[in-house]
């Protein structure tokens, strides 16, 4: 069932899911109406009532930098066109060339996946992210906060550089306001997010400098009920599919599919986990 549904079945109302729980999931899920799987929601509350969530103080690059570390050659802003299973392995078509190799593992977004291999992408949620540079602290609280009253678009604001002060130089302090991105629909105007923001964290934005606006419309797949948890990596023939299409939508399902195209990949091959090289 969805988490509105299940909310309503057992009696959850008022200010804690209108003014709270709602609000704050809008933001996680890239979505308002209570329609994703109330199952998934829940893993979501559990992982954060498990830890505290945090940023990697180099910047969300840092997860893309530990995978090259390890591996011998990476070519950077290659457009692939195609991938094709063949006779001999798996052929890649891109635009300095074509290589066929023993396994390919298409590490994408679900519709860049659904282009290259034909996998069905699910429904994808959208986000507008507004970054902000301030030399006023904008706030002291070093957490995601919302609106419980929803006058605007924006579903989550907050001063990244308190969390990590790496992310603004001296002096400066970084903001950001996400706002969903209904489909098919147009970002909310840019002096509509810094005014909402900027009564959310109970500051004065008319200072504030847009740095940069982010509007991606893939931000998230769908998670509607019933649940599928696990989908399946293994395309067969050597080729394989990772990212948050194939487990939950969110980071840590990327990386659990990644682990798991990158150890049937290996298997493929014959290599011990740890100790691959190149195809």
């Amino acid at each position: 069932t969805t988490s509105a549904r299940s909310w309503d079945a057992a009696g959850v109302d008022g200010p804690l899911r209108r003014s709270v729980l709602e609000p704050f999931l809008a933001g996680v899920l890239a979505e308002d109406d209570g329609s994703t799987s109330a199952t998934f929601v829940r893993l979501l509350v559990r992982s954060f009532l498990a830890g505290t969530p945090g940023v990697p103080a180099a910047g969300m690059g840092a997860f893309p930098a530990q995978l090259a570390a390890g591996l011998p050659d990476v070519r950077l802003g290659v457009r692939v066109h195609a991938v094709a299973r063949t006779g001999g392995g798996v052929r890649v078509s891109a635009d300095d060339g074509a290589v066929t190799v023993r396994a390919v593992v298409v590490a994408t977004d679900a519709v860049t996946a659904e282009g290259l291999v034909g996998v069905p992408a699910p429904v994808m949620k959208g986000l507008v992210t507004h970054w902000y540079a301030t030399r006023v602290r904008p706030t002291s609280l070093r957490a995601v906060m919302v609106d419980g009253r929803r006058r605007g678009p924006v579903v989550n604001a907050a001063s990244m550089s308190l969390v990590a002060r790496s992310y603004a130089p001296r002096g400066w302090h970084l903001v950001q306001a996400t706002s969903l991105l209904p489909a098919g629909g147009s970002p909310a105007p840019e002096p509509v997010v810094r005014r909402h923001a900027g009564e959310i964290l109970g500051a004065d934005p008319r200072p504030w400098q847009e740095v940069a606006r982010h509007v991606i419309p893939g931000a998230l797949p769908a998670q509607p009920p019933p649940l599928d948890v696990r989908r399946g990596v293994d395309l067969g023939g050597g080729l394989l599919v990772c990212g948050d299409h194939r487990d939950t939508a969110s980071i840590q399902g990327a990386l659990v599919s990644g682990r798991r195209a990158a150890l049937t990949a290996a298997a493929h091959l014959g290599v011990r986990p740890g100790r691959a090289r190149p195809a």
